[in-house]
């Protein structure tokens, strides 16, 4: 919301700054800040003014109205109710506004003991709920009507059917045994009609419900499919937000404890890696929320030709501070020219995510090797690390979403045990394939391997 309101400061759009200050400000007062909440509101009131938007600023008095009320304020917020109901204001047609209005009203006043206008505004409110009460009396009536309505006609109809057949009987007893035996034979095809149309109508039904449950089943699939892949939206926002403001983090706490030691060089230079940091943790996090917006229904996959040197730099820059802590060097890829083809945000992720991996389970002093070559018509990046290795065991039990598990890194650090799935389902929606080998004590080598098409 700040960011909303800060870019709007040069806007000419004077209708949605207004609105700006105005949600700010509810939004504090929902949040119990009421101080700030005020602020935000006196200057939704005093721009709605300014530009003459009358309905912004008869909100932005009820909301005041509303937080003078909450701290115990009454008298103010009896002054802003008093310009609210003023008649020029209320002139406007302030529509649904009115049931608020006198529910608050009815309390400010009372508080302020202006008996006579909380007797006025209480008797109008407790009127509007009357309304509402007795519209929904009068659908039940209406429903309960027609419900008996219906129900009479069926036995008005049964009534008829009966007296038919009543009828035909006393006629069939006076007619000779000739008519009688017609009369039996057209009562037994009437019997055979109606069980056949019976029969018939069950056999219609019964599809219908078949129908009806197979849509309900496959409707339920699509629900659980839409929790799961929002389940895992969540997971991957969770787990990539985090590790980009190490870089931060780690370099203004070197600025700023030994600021007095460093000279104007070194100064300088902490400064633009905060810079370029802040500037490369802007975009990934920026990238990240425009990819989770757009897989809120399916996740899109946009393959273009990239330079891989390119796409491997931008994914490790987020974690310089991480290999710098631990002093930990991390070599990239030779052949600078080499291209790929792939989604750019997905293997930035994936990338991003073995390289955390990496660092985390690498002693101090260690290295990380990070290679991009072709393949057998497959475009590759290794990552491979000096670290402490993994079990057969362990390794076998990386993707398994139902037991998701993270062991403790080289410093203690924590993980969700969701990276490597969050890489393997990325790399394989691009008909990719995700190679891990690891040895105990010796290190993991992890493969990202995509098909490649001549470009």
């Amino acid at each position: 919301m700040n960011a909303a309101i800060l870019a709007s400061k040069d806007t000419k759009d004077y209708d949605l700054k207004t609105s700006l200050f105005l949600r700010k400000g509810e939004l504090l007062l929902s949040n119990n800040n009421y101080i700030n909440a005020i602020a935000e509101l006196k200057k939704s009131y005093k721009e709605s003014i300014k530009w003459d938007y009358k309905i912004t600023a008869i909100s932005s008095l009820i909301a005041l109205s509303k937080v003078n009320a909450k701290i115990n304020s009454y008298p103010t917020a009896a002054c802003y109710l008093d310009t609210v109901l003023n008649p020029k204001m209320s002139a406007l047609k302030i529509g649904s506004k009115s049931a608020i209005i006198d529910s608050l009203a009815f309390i400010v006043y009372h508080k302020t003991k202006d008996y006579e206008k909380s007797f006025y505004h209480g008797k109008r409110y407790i009127n509007f709920q009357d309304s509402i009460i007795k519209t929904e009396t009068d659908n039940e009536y209406i429903a309960f009507g027609k419900k008996y309505q219906t129900e009479l006609k069926i036995k008005e109809n049964q009534i008829l059917k009966k007296n038919v057949i009543i009828k035909e009987l006393e006629i069939a007893r006076g007619k000779i045994v000739r008519i009688f035996f017609i009369l039996i034979i057209i009562l037994a095809c009437i019997v055979i009609f109606f069980i056949y149309t019976r029969n018939r109508l069950k056999s219609k039904t019964n599809l219908l419900l078949l129908e009806k449950n197979q849509t309900i089943e496959e409707q339920n699939k699509l629900l659980e499919r839409a929790n799961a892949t929002k389940q895992k939206l969540f997971s991957i926002i969770s787990h990539d937000l985090i590790n980009p403001f190490n870089t931060l983090m780690g370099y203004s706490k070197l600025l700023k404890e030994d600021f007095e030691i460093l000279d104007e060089e070194q100064k300088k230079s902490y400064l633009r890696i905060i810079d370029r940091s802040a500037t490369n943790n802007y975009v990934l996090v920026k990238n990240l929320l425009d990819w989770s917006r757009s897989q809120q229904q399916s996740i899109i996959v946009n393959k273009v030709v990239f330079n891989a040197y390119t796409l491997v730099e931008e994914s490790v820059l987020a974690y310089e501070t991480i290999a710098l802590k631990k002093s930990i060097t991390i070599y990239l890829p030779d052949n600078i020219g080499i291209e790929g083809y792939g989604d750019i945000h997905l293997l930035k992720t994936c990338i991003g995510n073995l390289v955390s991996n990496a660092l985390k389970y690498t002693e101090k002093g260690g290295c990380l090797r990070i290679d991009a070559y072709l393949q057998d018509n497959y475009f590759c990046v290794s990552i491979a690390d000096t670290g402490i290795g993994m079990t057969a065991a362990f390794k076998n039990s990386l993707f398994d979403l139902l037991n998701a598990v993270s062991s403790l890194g080289t410093e203690k650090e924590k993980g969700t045990g969701l990276g490597l799935m969050i890489c393997k389902e990325f790399i394989e929606i691009q008909g990719g394939i995700l190679v891990v080998n690891s040895e105990l004590k010796i290190g993991t080598t992890c493969i990202v391997k995509l098909p490649q098409i001549d470009f």
